[in-house]
């Protein structure tokens, strides 16, 4: 039998290849790769794409497992300072055959940290191993390589920057990853370690669901703690920061939507935070109330142990939102909870400040009986809520803004049958009601449910 020596030699002594690929500007280009070295293809198209969309002036870019040094080069030539590593030899020279631009190619394993002495980094970048066959031309080399680790490359990322500080402070992560559970739990694993998360691109193609995440730190969790107050609205400063946040234990004349009162007992939860200001700001009413429950319903999503979805909206519990602050659970869509949104101007600024109330148990009101919106305590959800609010009102230097026409689209297509709101509120708002549970997004008369692959 060929041994994995024998293969490898044999595959690196024949003549490459030469692989037809788009770039990130939709630009085919003509790429000459050595048989042993993983080729640019639709997963590489698609973190091209992502890292062309960051904010800011060119820095220092550190691509992870470069391959054929395409990513790298081409990052390289629009003014990156770039450094490329890979364990395979036969990739390092591959990259390195490319450079005109004085980018440097090392070879090594992650946690070799060939790279460390030419950190911090304003960026990372890696298209890691998932699930997918790999094609016979790969050498046995390059194929160990691209065999998923036993830890989630998300993990595997966070444990390095963690251990070295090879991430510049106000730095990100962008990383390829597949839509299965493993990386649900990778992305809840990295909130509870102070990470927060974006999708910033994605692609389906043969069933295959792949997305560009960045990840980054969140604003600071330094939360104002109060025993018992009116109303946790009343309790955060006019001229506070984005990020800022009070929570309180019980509030006694909370605010809820046409001034109704929100009175808690004990173990609701009752938070506001400041998730807009004072910069000027292109979200409209209807994105604040859309980017706010989805946020909401990712962090309890995550409190309960499911996972953190940036591919696809698949919630695995009986909660749900009503149009469009309303949080609702089981098939008689009861109320347990609420949003409420305040704009507060001081001169020319305006920031917005979200209330979140929960009911922590069940009660009754008016004889009516309304249920907790989780069974169980809500100590530490609001960590979670901070990094999902985070994930989509937080404006980083470097890590692209939400996709607010997809997303616009996406939640007018599931709820324009819909007749549940007045036509002259519906055309106030230009949506109608919808419902988000776990057969996906749609009206509340049951019809076009839509898949927010693509989306969120």
């Amino acid at each position: 039998m060929e041994s994995s020596i024998d293969r490898e030699i044999e595959l690196s002594q024949q003549r490459g290849f030469e692989v037809e690929w788009t770039d990130g500007n939709g630009i085919q280009r003509l790429v000459d790769v050595p048989r042993t070295v993983y080729p640019p293809r639709d997963d590489s198209t698609l973190l091209h794409r992502a890292l062309l969309k960051l904010q800011g002036a060119p820095g220092r870019l550190l691509e992870i497992g470069c391959g054929s040094g395409v990513i790298s080069h081409s990052m390289a030539m629009i003014g990156w300072n770039v450094v490329a590593i890979d364990p395979n030899p036969f990739a390092v020279a591959c990259a390195r055959s490319l450079d005109d631009t004085g980018m440097i190619v090392l070879e090594g394993e992650l946690e070799e940290g060939p790279h460390l002495s030419h950190g911090p980094f304003d960026v990372i970048a890696w298209n890691p191993p998932y699930l997918e066959p790999i094609e016979d031309h790969l050498g046995p080399m390059e194929e160990a390589a691209l065999t998923r680790p036993e830890i989630h490359p998300i993990l595997q990322a966070i444990n390095h920057l963690e251990n070295t500080g090879c991430l510049a402070k106000d730095g990100c992560i962008v990383i390829i990853t597949s839509d299965d559970d493993a990386t649900r739990q990778a992305l809840s694993q990295a909130d509870r370690r102070e990470w927060c998360s974006r999708r910033i691109d994605g692609h389906s193609k043969g069933g295959e669901r792949l997305a560009a995440v960045c990840i980054w730190r969140p604003w600071r969790f330094e939360p104002k703690r109060i025993k018992e107050t009116e109303s946790t609205m009343d309790e955060l400063p006019d001229d506070s920061e984005v990020g800022d946040v009070v929570i309180a234990d019980t509030q006694t004349s909370g605010r809820g939507r046409r001034g109704n009162d929100w009175i808690g007992i004990d173990g609701d939860f009752f938070g506001t935070w400041c998730i807009v200001g004072p910069e000027t700001t292109k979200l409209t009413t209807r994105d604040l109330h859309i980017m706010s429950v989805t946020a909401v319903l990712e962090a309890l999503q995550a409190f309960t142990g499911n996972g953190i979805d940036r591919i696809g909206w698949r919630p695995k519990s009986d909660l749900g939102v009503r149009w469009p602050n309303d949080l609702v659970r089981g098939e008689d869509a009861e109320k347990c909870g609420g949003l409420l949104l305040h704009a507060r101007t001081r001169g020319n600024e305006v920031r917005i400040h979200l209330g979140i109330g929960m009911n922590g148990s069940s009660r009754t009101v008016e004889d009516y009986l309304y249920p907790p919106i989780l069974e169980g305590t809500l100590d530490g959800l609001e960590d979670r809520i901070h990094h999902a609010l985070a994930g989509w009102f937080m404006i980083h230097p470097r890590v692209p803004s939400p996709d607010l026409e997809a997303m616009r689209r996406t939640w007018w297509a599931a709820s324009r049958t819909t007749r549940v709101i007045s036509e002259m509120r519906r055309g106030e708002m230009q949506v109608n009601a919808f419902h988000l549970d776990e057969e996906g997004l749609h009206g509340w008369n049951g019809a076009s449910a839509i898949d927010l692959s693509d989306v969120i």
